[in-house]
């Protein structure tokens, strides 16, 4: 660990109260990672008396969960943002007991523009509808057929079938880059037809929390003996006690929770010893696939938009870059906009600078908004796929998988071994609650275990 981690390992463990019981004690279980299913297990397991260490490869908690504090008086969340679903979410209980407060965004209080500013008049706007529930209906008609294809051939059906004019083939395009790369972080050319949308979701308002959504992993982490700047490079699991090999040392449990995305188990920075049984590494290597969504927020002294509206849309003939577009002003009060980036657009602009990123991200709107748009005041990027300790943002099931792989992969590894993430939960996967609820899972499991 060089110093600068060092130092912030020991300011981050002088904020949260440990646990009391004496800092050297051994644990009897051992999380790996500190993203919201490691805490949340972390926390059900201490709660029920036992010594549990985190081990984090991060100088910080969260995972993707990640406020910035780069502008102090407007907190940004770089990974996470929104409470999908308020009624019912465990999330929303959490949020409650941890005093974070949260503000409702509408997806449907949107406007929309061609690429050259035209704002989109009420029959395109009613057009676009059309072509994207025949695009829906299809979906479903190929869901019941077999065999699976990519989400690419659905709409290169529909498009053929019912746009008749260059304009509605973009107006198409945009609708399935909002409602579907948008919301899976998968390419249509990689998503599976039949099962890219087996998530079950909660009713209610989406929320954002104003103050940053870092407070859920904070509340979570309080007390807890958490290990920053300690990555894991080998798991040697079926050891008694279970060794988890990291650069500074060895650490020893009797019961270990692996809570590392899947990313970074697929990238195989992390070796297991003895391997993995077949039937959990093909569904870990040749079944589902990280996605990824990037940001750009933009902060400006003065929106030029219309600050009524949370979602921001932009249609051409090439969607993907920068369509899309939430203004943080109604739920803030601040002239600040998020952009946002989808799979192979995403992909694409993760190889440029911040300085050709924020370029192009005013082009877009200048091009909407007019070239007399303020350059913005200051400006962040997120880069999930570069990112070594997460190498994606989300999961997603593309052609080839099932949500079964989801149930393998969550399932114990034995008595001893658990596994928790938003991709092992069945119903609520590619979500923090999703994460959430599986790390309470695999606490539960490890504490019937004994």
């Amino acid at each position: 660990m060089d110093r600068r981690t060092a130092l912030i390992h020991l300011a981050l463990a002088a904020a949260l109260p440990r646990i009391a019981r004496p800092a050297a004690a051994d644990p009897e279980v051992l999380v790996l990672g500190a993203g919201m299913a490691g805490l949340a297990a972390a926390r059900q397991l201490a709660r029920a008396g036992r010594r549990v260490r985190v081990l984090e490869a991060r100088a910080r908690i969260g995972g993707r969960v990640f406020t910035s504090e780069a502008w102090p008086d407007l907190p940004i969340d770089l990974g996470a943002s929104w409470i999908h679903g308020h009624r019912g979410n465990p999330l929303t209980a959490l949020a409650a007991e941890a005093r974070a407060r949260t503000n409702a965004t509408d997806v449907d209080n949107a406007a929309a523009w061609w690429a050259d500013g035209r704002p989109l008049s009420d029959r395109e706007l009613g057009r676009q509808a059309a072509l994207g529930e025949a695009f829906e209906d299809a979906i479903v008609q190929a869901q019941d057929a077999a065999p699976d294809r990519p989400l690419a051939d659905v709409l290169r059906a529909v498009s053929e079938r019912v746009a008749r004019t260059g304009d509605d083939r973009a107006l198409l395009a945009q609708w399935a880059n909002s409602t579907v790369e948008q919301e899976y972080a998968g390419a249509l050319a990689r998503l599976s037809t039949h099962w890219f949308d087996g998530a079950e979701a909660y009713p209610g308002e989406d929320r954002l929390f104003p103050a940053g959504y870092g407070a859920l992993p904070r509340h979570l982490a309080a007390g807890l003996d958490v290990r920053l700047g300690t990555p894991v490079t080998r798991i040697a699991w079926r050891r008694d006690p279970i060794e988890i090999h990291t650069p500074s040392g060895v650490h020893t449990a009797r019961q270990l929770v692996v809570a590392l995305p899947l990313g970074v188990l697929q990238s195989g920075d992390v070796v297991f010893d003895p391997p993995l049984p077949p039937s959990r590494h093909e569904a870990l290597h040749e079944g589902l696939a990280m996605g990824l969504l990037n940001k750009v927020a933009l902060r400006f002294d003065r929106p030029f938009w219309p600050v009524e509206r949370d979602w921001l849309q932009v249609v051409d003939a090439a969607p993907g870059e920068f369509a899309e577009w939430v203004s943080l002003h109604r739920a803030t009060g601040r002239p600040a906009l998020f952009g946002f980036n989808a799979a192979g657009a995403a992909e694409r602009i993760e190889g440029l600078d911040d300085a050709a990123t924020v370029d192009l991200a005013m082009r877009r709107l200048r091009g909407v908004f007019g070239r007399g748009v303020p350059s913005p005041v200051a400006a962040q990027v997120s880069r999930w796929k570069a990112d070594p300790w997460a190498r994606g943002s989300y999961s997603c099931v593309p052609v080839g998988s099932t949500p079964t792989q989801r149930r393998v992969l969550g399932e114990p590894l034995d008595e001893r071994v658990v596994f928790a993430g938003e991709h092992c939960h069945p119903t609520h996967p590619a979500t923090v609650h999703g994460a959430y609820l599986s790390g309470l899972e695999a606490a539960r499991r490890l504490a019937a275990a004994g």
